[in-house]
C-alpha cells in the first residue's frame, strides 16, 4: 500500500450524527406532515418510524424508507413517496448535530500534513446548508457536491476529480464513508484506499470490501498512525 496522502469523506452518516438529528428534528418531521397524519401519531411516533426505515432501507433508496413508514398506517390521507420524501428531506435544512470529534479530528488530520477532502451526494443548497450548519464548511481543501458536479456516487468520475483537484493519485487518496455501494464499492473501483464507517451496520453483498472498518471517523487518525 502506498503512503496515503489524503483523506476523502462521506458526509451524511459519517461526519454527523444522522440519528441524533432524526431525533432533533422530530417536532419539524411532524408538523410539516401532520396534514397527512391520523390524530393518534405523536411527534416521537414519526422519528422512531422515519428512524427504523431508514436503518433497514437506507442503503436501498428513501422509497423503500416510504413504503416502510407508510406500511405502519400513520397516514390518514394517501401521500406519494416522491411527497413524502421531498417533504423529509426538506426538514433537513432546519438542523444538523455533529459529532464533538468531528472538526478536531479533522484538524488533526490538516495539521499532520494530510489533504483532506469531503465528496457528497445532494443537492448543492441542502448539502452546503448541513455544511453550514456544522461548521464545516471550511474545514476541506476540496468539497464536491454531486448536486454542482452533475453527477452522483457510484459514478467513478466523481472520485477521479477529486484526486484531480488535489493533484494526488487515487492510490495514495484514502475515502471513508458509510455506504457499501456509494463509498466502498465506487472508491474502490476508482483506485481508493477505503475505510469503512459502520455507522449503520448493514453490509451489501457484492460490493467491494472496504481495506478498514472503524465505528467512527474518530477512529481514523489511529488508523493512519497519527497520535493525538
Amino acid at each position: 500500500m502506498k503512503e496515503i496522502k489524503g483523506v476523502i469523506f462521506d458526509l451524511d452518516h459519517t461526519l454527523f450524527n444522522r440519528y441524533a438529528t432524526f431525533e432533533a428534528l422530530q417536532d419539524v418531521f411532524y408538523n410539516s406532515l401532520k396534514e397527512y397524519l391520523s390524530e393518534k401519531v405523536t411527534p416521537r411516533d414519526m422519528y422512531i418510524a422515519i428512524k427504523n426505515g431508514d436503518k433497514q432501507f437506507l442503503y436501498y433508496g428513501w422509497d423503500k424508507i416510504a413504503e416502510y413508514v407508510f406500511s405502519l398506517g400513520y397516514f390518514k390521507f394517501q401521500i406519494t413517496e416522491k411527497q413524502f420524501t421531498e417533504t423529509v428531506f426538506s426538514c433537513f435544512k432546519e438542523k444538523a448535530v455533529p459529532f464533538e470529534f468531528t472538526l478536531p479530528m479533522i484538524k488533526l488530520l490538516k495539521d499532520s500534513g494530510y489533504s483532506v477532502g469531503l465528496i457528497t451526494n445532494g443537492k448543492s443548497e441542502l448539502q452546503r446548508k448541513k455544511l453550514s450548519m456544522l461548521n464545516l464548511e471550511n474545514s476541506f481543501d476540496e468539497i464536491i457536491v454531486s448536486g454542482e458536479y452533475g453527477k452522483n456516487k457510484p459514478d467513478l468520475s466523481i472520485f477521479h476529480e477529486m484526486s484531480r483537484r488535489l493533484n494526488i493519485p487515487e492510490s495514495e487518496l484514502i475515502y471513508v464513508g458509510d455506504h457499501p455501494v456509494h463509498d466502498i464499492d465506487a472508491a474502490s473501483k476508482a483506485g481508493y484506499i477505503t475505510a469503512w464507517v459502520k455507522s449503520n451496520g448493514t453490509w451489501i453483498e457484492g460490493c467491494r470490501r472496504p481495506d478498514f472498518e472503524v465505528d467512527s471517523v474518530e477512529e481514523i487518525p489511529s488508523l493512519l498512525g497519527i497520535k493525538s
